[in-house]
């Protein structure tokens, strides 16, 4: 009884090691491919009505399609202080690796003072409301 016991433990020990190293593979994995869009330009213009509007591009610059990029920026104050986020689904919004894809970002109140962003793409999510 004693020997099936230390075998059994034995064996879950290393099928623990296994998906340990598996779990360590995938994240290794994810962060190199969370790394892989990239963006381009970002040009700011606020049009006649005060709207501040950031057009860009981003890039995929890894190894697997991207569906559903999702774009988003958020806008801070001179202070740092926080004033809202913008999000937007890149056109297209399905990339292939080495494909680029654009967007435009659209903050219409003109009473906010923004001072800088803070910019993210992301994938494989879609956007519920605006």
């Amino acid at each position: 009884a004693r020997r099936e016991q230390y075998r059994m433990q034995k064996q879950a020990e290393a099928m623990a090691w296994e998906e340990r190293k598996l779990q360590k593979e995938f994240e290794r994995e994810y962060e190199e491919e969370k790394e892989s869009l990239r963006f381009g330009y970002i040009h700011e213009r606020v049009n006649p009505d005060g709207w501040h509007i950031y057009a860009g591009e981003v890039f995929n610059d890894g190894v697997n399609v991207k569906k559903n990029i999702v774009i988003r920026m958020d806008f801070y104050d001179n202070k740092g202080d926080y004033l809202t986020t913008g999000r937007v689904n890149s056109e297209p919004s399905e990339l292939a690796p080495g494909e680029k894809a654009t967007f435009k970002i659209f903050v219409v109140n003109p009473d906010l003072k923004i001072a800088r962003y803070e910019k993210l793409a992301a994938w494989d999510y879609e956007v519920d409301g605006p």
